[in-house]
């Protein structure tokens, strides 16, 4: 025989013997993957209920946190609601409306001024939505028309109070605010509209003070999505609009109450959020409390 045939036949041989091995080994895995499998199983089963509990503890945490800032941002608001209606109800502010009587208008509003600091500015305009009292004077405020902002055409039909979105005003930019206005009525006949300049700033020292988590925080958007108070942004001088068009705050605008993971626009940070929708007068606020995904799992 030669020895190329003799090569062959060794080589043969030697891929006969290491298919035998493998088999043997291959017989000898099979019962110890069926010791292990369930173990794996397990382990898999495990951390998928450790990861729906953290998910729980987070969002009971954040629910928890949004419910009292939502609470006290109502409470606080509804209070200068009931304010407003109690001054535009009374007889003197009526009476002092029909006979147009600026001076004493004008001392009844800085009485509000003077009883409650959150009101930066009140003032009152006539049924064509023109202003025509009001304290502090802003330069340049007299006889501004609001007849085309969404408050006054709310209260012009309606007895109910509207509260505004935030907006900047070019005389305070550091101090943004929302409207608070309620309808001035005698009779039935709509003679103007009493409205309290709310600031939102003391909102934002309020959230400074609540930790969620590590690095955790919570914020308010208005009724169209714009920032009105955040722990660390500031807000004033411009809208921040970079949360208006997320589908999970479009959700809680529509009244649901969810808890998503998300993409925080502003940081660009993954967070697992809890959306709270809260009414306020008409409108639809959200409380957003969230947490980086990273270290709430």
């Amino acid at each position: 025989m030669s020895k190329s045939n003799k090569k062959q036949g060794g080589q043969k041989r030697e891929a006969t013997l290491q298919k035998k091995v493998r088999a043997s080994r291959l017989k000898w895995s099979v019962p110890f993957l069926a010791v292990f499998m369930p173990i794996v199983l397990l382990s898999v089963y495990s951390f998928q209920v450790a990861s729906y509990s953290v998910r729980s503890l987070v969002e009971e945490e954040n629910i928890s946190a949004s419910g009292n800032l939502a609470q006290l941002i109502v409470q606080d608001i509804k209070q200068n609601v009931r304010l407003a209606y109690a001054i535009a109800s009374i007889p003197g502010t009526i009476g002092a409306v029909q006979k147009h009587d600026e001076v004493a208008l004008r001392t009844r509003l800085k009485a509000i001024m003077v009883s409650n600091p959150q009101v930066h500015r009140a003032f009152v305009v006539d049924a064509d939505g023109v202003l025509w009292s009001e304290f502090p004077t802003a330069e340049s405020a007299y006889d501004s028309s609001f007849a085309d902002w969404s408050w006054f055409r709310a209260v012009q039909g309606d007895t109910k109070p509207y509260i505004s979105g935030l907006y900047v005003r070019p005389q305070f930019p550091d101090d943004p605010v929302v409207a608070i206005a309620v309808p001035i009525r005698s009779s039935g006949e709509f003679l103007g509209a009493l409205v309290f300049e709310y600031r939102v700033g003391h909102l934002s020292k309020w959230l400074s003070n609540v930790r969620l988590g590590i690095r955790g925080h919570m914020f308010l958007l208005d009724q169209h999505g714009s920032l009105i108070a955040h722990p660390t942004i500031s807000v004033g001088h411009t809208l921040v609009k970079d949360y208006m068009g997320i589908e999970e705050i479009e959700k809680a605008h529509e009244g649901q109450l969810h808890t998503s993971e998300y993409t925080e626009p502003i940081t660009d940070e993954e967070m697992i959020a809890t959306f709270l929708p809260v009414s306020v007068g008409v409108n639809m606020w959200v409380v957003v409390s969230q947490q980086p995904t990273v270290e709430a799992f």
